[in-house]
């Protein structure tokens, strides 16, 4: 095999499956290519991932180092949440999110249900926005 070029879903959604399901979707596929069967499972899994990320509705500034690593860790800290990353450096201006281009972190959570994953999810990401501060005019 030289080249493998599968099209899989945008948005972490591969390791969201994988999270939930115990399914790597990425290894499945690159089986499927060599003639093999998909993997099995990975065991039991918590049977439910969400993942949400943050943009910014307004131009902004990423707060400094101090308080970024502060909120990631608080975040990261949260019963649930298996992932907090921050894309932009701390201190960056950023402008308003039109696009998937605009991410500038994200949160994953992990859980029995998917109300309780988007819950843990969505709490992580909004304590994430207090990175966020308005652009002095």
């Amino acid at each position: 095999m030289v080249e493998v070029n599968p099209r899989l879903a945008g948005g972490m959604i591969p390791d969201l499956v994988r999270r939930a399901c115990g399914i790597d979707l990425v290894a499945d596929q690159v089986r499927a290519a060599a003639g093999l069967a998909p993997a099995a499972a990975d065991g039991p899994r918590a049977g439910a991932a969400a993942i949400r990320f943050l943009t910014a509705g307004h131009d902004a500034v990423l707060a400094g180092p101090e308080l970024t690593d502060g909120l990631l860790g608080a975040v990261r800290e949260i019963p649930g949440v298996v992932d907090a990353v921050l894309y932009a450096a701390a201190g960056s201006q950023v402008t308003r999110a039109v696009d998937f281009r605009g991410r500038l972190g994200h949160v994953i959570a992990e859980a029995a249900s998917v109300p309780e994953a988007v819950h843990i999810a969505e709490r992580g990401c909004d304590l994430l926005s207090r990175s966020l501060q308005a652009v002095p005019v």
